[in-house]
């Protein structure tokens, strides 16, 4: 009897954990679907992309001319579908309504030639605009009305968070197989957002071209001003705090009260400012560039050192930095809170430019030293920050066969601008490496300068930067890539990336730091601090001999850096493109190897 009993308890035991693994294997199954009815928001972005959309084509989708006028406003997402299903990123195609693939066709031509519009290149020769989107219309006659209704109707239908990759297995176009992977940022379909949201914040505030339509031209559309206000505003209030997660704060409730804190800077003494991005392991090079500034240079525009937290830069380093005239260190965590818990270098510096209190930011790396006063270089004398609001500086041309980074950019990027096109490498396989961030200039009180930081950030942010570093190195790109795609024209500084420091023995390359000229082509700043190279040790100093720029784009020209010996270039027109420096430029170089040697003493 005994026996019997025993062996019942056996049973039952084993009954009980059959009856659990049931359980966990139901459990698993109801995840698992759970996935696949939509990402977690909150999950890390990965570089994976769909078999469609391939890119378009450079010509009229043949459902603009087809389309007939759409009222305003009319858009209404189907009943039958629930949020979690109705946008367009999904590899299965099913998951989208006819009405949201209708527009799909034609939104980035739309998007394109509107922001063109709103830049006033329709009246301008096509030679000389930036974007050149509206030639693609041919004899077609392009209604902006018409246009921002179906990007209108577009933003109506489209749910603003789903721009992410849903299915568990995504295409790899690169690998060309299938990765299993989870929460991937899908670029075209956010730059589609982040698009409609720019247009009409544009509009409602800075462009007045569709107002002054409806006020002297007859149109085929049901569109009052007061409609196109309502519109207009809808689509900022429905997209902003979805796609910056920043706003609102407590501080600024939208991103218009944000940017009118910049414009009424104006006149002040935060209205121009320099802000730097470091860590405690930054601090030699830090002090370097502080100090050069202030007794070298004769710069007295305030410094902002900006930081990531305590573990980023500690507490009596920043009670250290504060006690120095006119400088203030703002730790990033009081401003993005949940960004700035997980930071990835380069990350921190648009957020930086943003989180600053000066309406025109010189922003530039802890180890970059100039040759002349940045301050009335950039804010007084530059042409190009006078013409757009900004001044970027070009990067060496390296790395030309890294990833296929080009078709990448032509996949999120339909329709590149006619500037683009012609005169960057990063879009023509010229070049892995387009902009040098080392130096940033912004005047965040122009609306298209501020929208494109903002997309910039964006790109570094938490949730898309595994997407956007698997296409260039760290930040660079995001500055002039967020105005690419807003269609906000830019310009960076003449010549490519080139060279300071001495001459090899052979006397045909020259060897050294990553150096930059300002509009005049003269020697301007460089990055990467005083040492010969970094990591070098501390009393190997640079050699402030000769200099060289690049001027030409196609031609690969560089040998990369040894233990030994800095990076050196060759120069295809040596007499056109090195120069001695100065004794006044050697002066400078020497005066900051001076400093160097009592700061790292200390």
């Amino acid at each position: 009897m005994e026996r019997v009993r025993r062996l019942f308890r056996r049973y039952k035991r084993l009954l009980i954990i059959a009856s659990m693994a049931v359980l966990l294997m139901e459990s698993w199954i109801l995840l698992r679907e759970l996935e696949r009815s939509g990402p977690d928001e909150r999950t890390s972005t990965g570089p994976y992309f769909t078999k469609q959309p391939q890119p378009v084509n450079v010509a009229i989708p043949s459902a603009i001319t087809q389309k007939s006028v759409i009222p305003l406003p009319t858009a209404q997402a189907d009943p039958q579908q629930s949020p979690e299903t109705k946008d367009t990123v999904f590899v299965d195609d099913n998951a989208r309504s006819d009405e949201l693939k209708e527009l799909e066709a034609t939104i980035d031509l739309d998007q394109t030639q509107l922001m063109d519009f709103l830049n006033g290149e329709k009246e301008k020769p096509e030679d000389s605009v930036f974007g050149g989107s509206l030639s693609l219309s041919g004899n077609n006659h392009f209604d902006p009305l018409l246009v921002w209704s179906r990007i209108y109707n577009f933003s109506k239908v489209c749910n603003p968070r789903k721009y992410k990759y849903h299915n568990k297995y995504k295409y790899h176009k690169y690998h060309n197989n299938m990765e299993n992977e989870e929460g991937g940022t899908h670029f075209l379909h956010m730059n589609r957002r982040v698009r409609s949201l720019s247009i009409a914040y544009m509009i409602l505030h800075e462009n007045s071209l569709l107002q002054a339509m409806l006020k002297t031209k007859k149109t085929n559309n049901t569109v009052s001003l007061q409609s196109l206000h309502r519109n207009l505003q809808e689509v900022v209030d429905t997209f902003a705090p979805v796609l910056f997660p920043w706003f609102p704060t407590h501080e600024f409730p939208s991103l218009r009260s944000m940017q009118l804190s910049f414009i009424n800077q104006t006149n002040t003494t935060n209205e121009s400012g320099i802000v730097i991005s470091a860590g405690k392991q930054h601090m030699n090079d830090l002090l370097l560039t502080i100090t050069g500034l202030r007794q070298i240079l004769n710069c007295t525009l305030p410094i902002e050192i900006h930081y990531a937290g305590p573990t980023d830069l500690p507490s009596n380093l920043t009670q250290s930095l504060d006690s120095l005239p006119n400088v203030k260190t703002v730790n990033l965590l009081t401003h993005f809170p949940k960004e700035m818990r997980v930071i990835d270098g380069w990350s921190v510096k648009p957020f930086s430019i943003l989180a600053s209190r000066f309406q025109k930011v010189i922003f530039m790396d802890a180890d970059v030293l100039f040759f002349k006063n940045p301050g009335p270089q950039i804010l007084n004398h530059s042409a190009i920050f006078k013409e757009h609001g900004h001044l970027f500086f070009t990067d060496r041309s390296m790395d030309r066969g890294t990833g296929a980074y080009s078709d990448w950019f032509h996949e999120i990027n339909p329709y590149p601008s006619r500037f683009a096109n012609y005169s960057l490498r990063y879009p023509n396989k010229k070049s892995f490496h387009e902009q040098e961030s080392g130096v940033v200039a912004m005047d965040k009180s122009r609306t298209g300068v501020f929208l494109s930081l903002l997309y910039a950030c964006k790109m570094n942010s938490l949730e898309v930067r595994k997407e956007t570093y698997t296409h260039m190195w760290g930040d660079k790109e995001t500055f002039w890539l967020s105005m690419e795609l807003l269609r906000i024209p830019f310009k960076f500084a003449p010549s490519f990336g080139g060279v300071v420091g001495y001459k090899d023995v052979k006397g045909s390359m020259v060897c050294g730091s990553n150096f930059h000229v300002d509009e005049d082509m003269k020697p301007f700043w460089w990055n990467g601090g005083i040492l010969i190279k970094k990591g070098a040790k501390p009393d190997l100093t640079m050699r402030f001999e000769v200099a060289a720029f690049d001027s030409e784009r196609d031609v690969l020209k560089w040998e990369k850096e040894t233990e030994t010996v800095p990076f050196c270039f060759k120069p295809l027109f040596p007499k056109k493109e090195v120069m001695e420096l100065t004794e006044a430029e050697k002066r400078v170089g020497l005066a900051y190897v001076s400093i160097w040697k009592t700061v790292y003493q200390k």
